[in-house]
């Protein structure tokens, strides 16, 4: 059985701890260390957890204080030159003294911070990712990308409920002219260590969606056009498709309707993936087929410190952005520099409403294209009836002034036969002093020769019949 001089209690021990400790460490020096937690209590004091991390975990961890006293000297420090609240994952050197305590263990007392390390190693990093994107050729390649003429089908990934998405929303879908716009949101985490992978989500199921659409509009084209050619055959009627099991009097699929409207799918009038806010449609808003895709993806985030927008630095994030097959718009809404995935999209504006304003600009343009080749249309249409009009009148005139001589002729022919028939009219003759002579039907007899004695004949004169024998 051991005696009481073979152990020591447990506050001796703690004891003999502090105080080497203290002699090991006896002033405040500066230490490097990424926060794994941190917590500011209603007391005043902020608590937090430091930890270093090494290839494979965590290779430390140690309690720290920002005693009240300290806090808002050490706190509105970071923030002012920041932008931003100390916060987990942020990495930071503060000048601490060493406390160890026999009831609470050690605990690192902070006075001071130094805020250009934990700029410097944002701006390493972020040095670091534009060199590999670089490298890697991935700089430009969304550049290469084009928006079609009208692109009105848009797949947003923001927070739902962040203002610079509402301001966006409002401003294109309250257009001064009008344009109709499918906009649907992706949600996704927009700042933090969280925030890149959150936002290569959402750009992964913008991609399967559109393959979907890709897949469901070539479906039912083709279910389409089977459907079309058997149309025709008389009932129960095979043909050379019969082998593949189609067959003239097969049902019709679901969702494939008849001849007198357009083939193709019904159901859902949503697309899958996340759509925050597709309940109904509102003014401006179209609402697109589900075999239409979409025409460009809107990365928006409206504004922020320096250290809530690192996330945009992301070497993974900005590769997905680079890679991704539809033309990728940025606005997250700073002024003070331009972040990396700005760099890698198919272009970037400063502001939600910017981008906004750049949709609308394109539509705007195609459209008075459009209203100018209708004019110029209006216009060659007009000039082609002028055209035919002046030809037409000029054939008019033409014939107008061929029938006129025709008529012409004719009454001048007209006016001689008319005169020619008075002139030799019967009756004129008779007014002139002749007389006719006919036998009792009415003929002219024109000599006496052929007359014989008892003959019956009619002398003729203006003023009537004389009905005589002949005597010799």
């Amino acid at each position: 059985m051991m005696r009481e001089g073979d152990y020591l209690e447990l506050y001796e021990l703690q004891q003999i701890i502090r105080e080497g400790v203290e002699d090991a460490v006896p002033e405040e020096m500066w230490v490097r260390a990424e926060i794994a937690s941190i917590q500011q209590r209603g007391n005043g004091h902020c608590y937090m957890e430091l930890c270093q991390s090494g290839p494979s975990g965590p290779v430390a961890k140690v309690r720290a204080v920002i005693w009240r006293s300290q806090a808002p000297a050490v706190l509105g420090k970071f923030a002012a030159a920041t932008g931003s609240p100390l916060q987990p994952g942020v990495s930071v050197i503060f000048e601490v003294r060493v406390n160890y305590s026999e009831l609470y263990g050690l605990t690192l007392v902070v006075s001071d911070v130094d805020v250009e390390h934990t700029l410097g190693e944002a701006e390493l990093r972020r040095r670091e990712t534009l060199e590999r994107l670089e490298k890697e050729g991935l700089i430009d390649l969304q550049k290469e990308l084009a928006l079609p003429d009208v692109p009105y089908r848009l797949a947003v990934i923001s927070a739902p409920d962040a203002a610079g998405y509402g301001d966006f929303r409002r401003h294109l879908l309250e257009n001064e002219y009008g344009f109709a716009f499918d906009v649907r949101l992706y949600p996704a985490t927009m700042q933090g260590d969280g925030a890149p992978a959150s936002i290569i989500a959402s750009l992964d199921r913008i991609q399967e969606d559109s393959i979907a659409s890709i897949v469901s509009a070539t479906s039912a084209a083709l279910l389409a056009e089977v459907v079309g050619g058997n149309a025709h055959r008389p009932l129960g009627a095979q043909g050379e498709d019969s082998e593949l099991g189609v067959q003239g009097d097969a049902p019709r699929p679901l969702g494939v309707q008849g001849d007198d409207s357009e083939p193709g799918a019904q159901g859902d009038d949503s697309e899958p993936g996340v759509q925050g806010d597709r309940s109904e449609p509102r003014s401006g808003e179209a609402k697109c087929g589900e075999t239409a895709g979409f025409d460009a993806v809107l990365i928006l985030r409206g504004g922020g410190s320096t250290l809530d927008l690192a996330c945009f630095d992301d070497y993974e994030l900005c590769a997905a952005i680079a890679r991704f097959p539809l033309p990728v718009f940025t606005a997250i809404g700073h002024d003070r520099d331009t972040h990396i995935a700005d760099l890698v999209a198919c272009e970037a504006v400063k502001t939600p409403t910017a981008l906004a304003d750049l949709f609308i600009d394109a539509v705007a343009r195609e459209d008075e294209r459009i209203q100018d080749l209708s004019h110029r249309l209006r216009m060659g249409l007009l000039a082609c009836v002028s055209a035919s009009e002046a030809a037409l009148d000029k054939s008019l005139r033409i014939i107008s002034l061929a029938m006129s001589g025709k008529i012409s002729g004719g009454e001048q022919k007209l006016s001689e036969l008319q005169s020619r028939i008075l002139t030799f009219n019967p009756r004129k003759l008779l007014e002139s002093g002749y007389t006719l002579v006919t036998d009792p039907s009415g003929k002219l007899l024109r000599s006496s020769k052929g007359l014989k004695s008892g003959d019956l004949i009619d002398l003729r004169f203006p003023d009537g019949t004389v009905n005589c024998t002949v005597n010799g």
